[in-house]
């Protein structure tokens, strides 16, 4: 008897919400794909340089504790109307130190865990059980649809704190930039750095984004998760995943600190592996030689 299921060819019908929901996993693929070539030298220092803080004229502040989940924020939290928190997982001690000392609200998002498994404040805190994405679907919300359809949707002076495991490219991306100009303050993980050897990545998803939150603000404060270890690009030690802290600009100006790296504040994020500390150019200067 013959083989009948050897040219059996099954079709599955995908939609355009498979491939949106899909599209980190795509870029991911894409990147590291043998049509795409490695980024050039250039292009990879300068991008870089992008994520080396300028220094502040106020100082900076730790919200959230004394492990992960903890961030520096510049000392301007006054009249901050709202934080909008994505990714939160099963810690939210930066949300609650923002409700506690200063009496910001927070809304949260994460479609991996319950609302039940966050201790949130009556009237404090809000939680929707979703992704934070480029689009508007079942599981997943734009920044735009999720500031704008919120009670703070007026609100001109905002705080945003993002660690949403790689999906934060194509969010900020797909963010308005009037949308994106209401935060006075943004505090973001970039994840898969190692990706910028990839032009595809390099140059559709990091610069973007990078170039993107420099038209309105400035980088303040710069740290290495030590969670994940670093990659060599061109010389360069840079952490596969690095915390941001951006400043609106407007509100930048004037004489600045200068950027301490590692900053007396800091905390090791993953306390039983080894520190990792932020080499040239965040430790040097803020020019390439």
């Amino acid at each position: 008897m013959s083989n009948v299921t050897e040219n059996l060819t099954i079709r599955v019908p995908l939609s355009y919400a498979f491939f949106l929901q899909q599209e980190q996993a795509i870029d991911n693929l894409l990147s590291f794909s043998p049509w795409v070539s490695p980024a050039l030298e250039a292009d990879v220092l300068a991008a870089i340089q992008l994520m080396v803080p300028v220094g502040c004229i106020r100082e900076l502040i730790r919200i959230g504790g004394d492990g992960d989940g903890a961030y520096l924020l510049p000392n301007d939290l006054q009249g901050l109307a709202a934080c909008f928190s994505p990714g939160v997982a099963d810690v939210s001690t930066f949300e609650a130190e923002l409700a506690d000392r200063f009496g910001i609200p927070s809304y949260l998002c994460d479609a991996s865990v319950t609302g039940e498994n966050l201790e949130l404040r009556d009237g404090a805190h809000w939680f929707s059980r979703k992704w934070l994405g480029s689009f508007d679907g079942a599981e997943t919300q734009s920044l735009d649809h999720w500031v704008l359809g919120s009670d703070h949707a007026e609100a001109g002076d905002l705080l945003l704190q993002m660690d949403i495991e790689g999906s934060e490219y194509r969010s900020l991306l797909g963010c308005s930039e009037s949308v994106l100009s209401r935060f006075r303050i943004v505090v973001i993980e970039l994840h898969g750095l190692a990706g910028l050897q990839s032009s595809r990545f390099l140059n559709t998803l990091f610069l973007p984004t990078l170039h993107k939150l420099q038209r309105q603000f400035d980088c303040v404060h710069a740290h290495a998760n030590n969670c994940c270890g670093s990659v060599d690009l061109y010389g360069v030690a840079v952490p596969q995943v690095i915390e941001l802290t951006f400043y609106r600009r407007e509100a930048n100006r004037g004489e600045r600190r200068p950027a301490q790296m590692p900053h007396p504040l800091d905390v090791v994020n993953v306390p039983n592996m080894p520190p990792l500390l932020l080499g040239f150019p965040w430790s040097g200067a803020a020019v390439w030689p």
